[in-house]
């Protein structure tokens, strides 16, 4: 029974919400310094991403990652690279398109024209082109023994 786990998690139609209880419990770990290994990284960074954009779009996606200086302001490049790990590659395009509106910039939009440019990315990603929930699912079981 090792892989019982593994074969829960590939038999059974899990609800989408079970990767945000995951999530509460990553944010659990690193609150106590717990270390997170790199697929809990990687689904971390995910969640906190749809999480901030759900809440206030691209523009508040740079502004708190930067403002708490997540992953030693690494946040960006790190999402991206989860993002692309689950084959999220229109998300991964998102984040391209959001640096190069905002280009250097550690406080997200700074002209009313990079916020006029944010919020168009920002419907475009409300589209919801690519299912984060299941593709992180996925990467889960992909990684379970991880």
């Amino acid at each position: 029974m090792e892989n019982y786990e593994k074969f829960v998690l590939e038999q059974t139609k899990i609800p989408q919400n079970v990767v945000y209880e995951i999530y509460e419990v990553l944010i659990d770990k690193q609150s106590n310094n717990i270390p997170l290994n790199q697929i809990e990284r990687d689904i971390y960074l995910i969640c906190n991403y749809e999480g901030e954009i759900n809440n206030g779009g691209f523009d508040q996606f740079f502004f708190n990652g930067y403002n708490v200086n997540l992953y030693n302001g690494e946040f960006v490049k790190l999402t991206k690279e989860a993002l692309l790990k689950i084959k999220a590659y229109k998300n991964a395009e998102f984040i391209d398109t959001a640096m190069n509106i905002v280009g250097e910039s550690k406080t997200g939009a700074e002209t009313d024209e990079q916020a006029e440019q944010l919020n168009e990315l920002d419907n475009l990603f409300y589209e919801y082109p690519e299912d984060l929930s299941q593709l992180q699912l996925n990467y889960m079981i992909e990684h379970i023994n991880a």
